[in-house]
């Protein structure tokens, strides 16, 4: 995978008690290809700097952006997320923004599909955290995340099955991508 990003300096471990992992979170763009087609991960710990990078991206990139975290709150620590500030008309409207963006890029990157995480409310008052892809064709759902951490248990609904979806996102990209899928 080749990468343009920056190693910040914290680290992760995790022990599962059959297994230890350690990683150091990568921000910046990833490039790698899955079943022959190329794969542009970006990675950032803000808005504006997925921005930068997203915009950052030669016209002719073809293929799939991938950007699983919930980059439309990208500001907001997950620790600090809950359903009263998820359900504030005004974050609701800033997602809303920021989804708008997205969907602006396709006229530059024409040969790309953006897929990015954010929140999705249903108007039963479920709040999921999805998956959705924008392409020059529009916007669609692509998956709803079934298996939650501990700090999303109580802010998303876990998914009930797993949706299916014709875009397969590389769980190498994203500590978490599997669990979206």
């Amino acid at each position: 995978m080749k990468s343009s990003g920056e190693i910040q300096p914290s680290r992760t471990k995790l022990s599962t008690g059959v297994y230890e992992w350690q990683w150091q979170r990568r921000t910046g763009v990833m490039a790698t290809e899955l079943n022959g087609q190329p794969v542009t991960a970006v990675s950032a710990n803000s808005w504006a700097k997925f921005h930068e990078l997203v915009n950052g991206l030669p016209p002719e990139t073809r293929g799939q952006i991938v950007s699983p975290e919930l980059i439309t709150v990208a500001d907001l620590p997950i620790s600090e997320l809950n359903t009263d500030k998820l359900n504030n008309p005004e974050f609701r409207r800033k997602v809303g923004r920021r989804l708008a963006e997205i969907a602006k890029l396709p006229e530059r990157l024409s040969q790309a599909e953006l897929v990015v995480g954010t929140p999705e409310w249903l108007d039963n008052g479920t709040i999921y955290n999805s998956l959705v892809a924008v392409a020059a064709s529009g916007v669609r759902r692509v998956a709803r995340k079934h298996r939650l951490t501990n700090v999303e248990q109580g802010v998303f609904a876990a998914a009930d099955i797993v949706t299916s979806s014709d875009v397969t996102v590389p769980d190498n990209l994203c500590g978490r991508a599997a669990a979206c899928l």
